[in-house]
């Protein structure tokens, strides 16, 4: 099994290589400047095996995520629970019930960690699930809300948790365990469920994206 298709990136400010395979089965290699096509034939040789698997795991969970949609005809999952689409048929509805739950949330976790957020916004992202700036204004993912709220909770609490810690160090970790100790379970079952609220998205809502 190959890739549908190898994009080089060649980047002056890596020292090593990065091989990232993706939804449309398509290779990234990301690699020092300094390299040469002989170079990239090696790596394409020796991570040979590795390609192969990721590129069959990729395509059996896409086909789970199908079964799924067909086992769930003209249903979303709105916070965890099915529910027809014809109810939840706008994108604005969902950023209403979204914005609702995010700022209830918010504000009860806010109040336990001490912390003071800003504003709170809702985007059409579906990379990054949560952000806060410099200002402490809190973005989120409009998937979220396909997402039960216990994992809503744990990007909450991770964005709250930057207000106080602007990086990823340990000590922004060891805060983020205080209100969620389940938050590296949270992270595994998000990835796993990412392209299925993707798919979601783009079955149902993608045509009416304003932002």
């Amino acid at each position: 099994m190959k890739p549908q298709n190898i994009e080089i990136h060649r980047r002056k400010k890596i020292k090593s290589i990065r091989l990232a395979i993706k939804g449309d089965l398509s290779l990234h290699i990301s690699v020092p400047m300094t390299y040469d096509q002989n170079q990239i034939k090696a790596l394409l040789i020796k991570f040979a095996p590795w390609i192969e698997k990721s590129l069959k795991k990729i395509l059996q969970t896409q086909q789970k995520q199908e079964d799924i949609l067909r086992a769930h005809p003209q249903q979303v999952p709105i916070f965890g629970d099915w529910r027809e689409v014809s109810e939840y048929k706008s994108i604005e509805l969902l950023r209403k019930i979204l914005l609702e739950m995010l700022k209830e949330r918010v504000g009860h976790w806010a109040a336990k960690m001490q912390v003071s957020p800003q504003k709170i916004s809702i985007r059409s992202n579906k990379k990054i699930l949560g952000s806060c700036n410099y200002k402490n204004d809190l973005s989120f993912s409009i998937l979220l809300v396909f997402a039960p709220i216990s994992l809503i909770d744990s990007v909450v609490i991770h964005e709250l948790a930057h207000i106080l810690h602007k990086n990823h160090s340990k000590k922004f970790w060891d805060f983020v365990g205080q209100f969620c100790r389940d938050h590296r379970d949270a992270r595994r079952i998000f990835k796993e469920q990412m392209g299925l609220y993707v798919l979601f998205y783009e079955h149902y809502y993608e045509s009416q994206k304003s932002s």
